[in-house]
C-alpha cells in the first residue's frame, strides 16, 4: 500500500495543482471518482490486466465512458497514466487528491502581536507570505502589546516566532555576557 501511495503521490499532486490553477477542484474530483467507478468494472479489469493491450487501447477503454467529464488537461492526465501503465493507481490518486483538498480547506489561525496596529496592507502582505510559507489558508488574529516596543511575535499553534525588540535585546545581552 505504501508503495502504491508513493507511486500515486506525484500524479495526485500534479492533478491537484492543475485543478487549483484552473479553479476546477470539483470537476477533477468528479472525474477521478468516475474513473474509479469505471475501473471497478470486472470486464475492464480483465482487459487491462492483459499485457498485450496497447497504450492507445488502454487509454480508450478508460476514457470512452468518461468522455463527457473530461477537458483537455484531464485527457492528457489519463493518457499519461495509461502510457505509464498507472491506471490501477487511480483510486489512490483520488485518495491523495481528497487529502490535498482537505488540507487546502483547513484554516490555520495565526496570532500576531505587535506594538502598534498593523495596517490592512501589512496584514494582507503578512497573510500572503504566511499562506505561501505554510501552504494552507491563514486566519490572522492581530493584537497589540505596548510592552513589545517594536517588532512582531507570531504564534502558530505551539510555534512562536519572536522578533520583538525585548527579545532581540535579551539575545544581545546573552551574547555579550557569554
Amino acid at each position: 500500500m505504501e508503495k502504491m501511495t508513493a507511486i500515486a503521490r506525484p500524479y495526485a499532486k500534479a492533478a491537484y495543482d492543475v485543478a487549483m490553477a484552473n479553479q476546477q477542484l470539483s470537476l477533477w474530483h468528479s472525474m477521478l471518482e468516475n474513473a474509479v467507478k469505471v475501473l471497478s468494472c470486472s470486464e475492464l479489469i480483465a482487459v487491462l490486466a492483459n499485457n498485450v493491450v496497447s497504450d492507445e487501447q488502454y487509454y480508450a477503454l478508460l476514457v470512452e465512458p468518461l468522455q463527457q467529464y473530461l477537458n483537455q488537461d484531464m485527457q492528457n492526465f489519463l493518457a499519461l497514466l495509461a502510457a505509464n501503465k498507472r491506471v490501477a493507481i487511480i483510486p489512490e490518486i483520488l485518495n491523495l487528491f481528497c487529502q490535498y483538498e482537505s488540507l487546502n480547506k483547513q484554516l490555520l489561525v495565526v496570532k500576531v502581536i505587535t506594538a502598534i496596529a498593523l495596517s490592512d496592507k501589512q496584514q494582507k502582505l503578512l497573510n500572503k507570505k504566511l499562506t505561501a510559507k505554510l501552504a494552507c489558508n491563514i486566519s490572522l488574529q492581530c493584537s497589540i502589546d505596548k510592552k513589545l516596543l517594536g517588532g512582531i511575535v507570531i504564534k502558530i499553534g505551539d510555534t512562536v516566532i519572536d522578533s520583538s525588540i525585548p527579545k532581540q535585546l535579551m539575545q544581545l545581552l546573552e551574547f555579550v555576557i557569554r
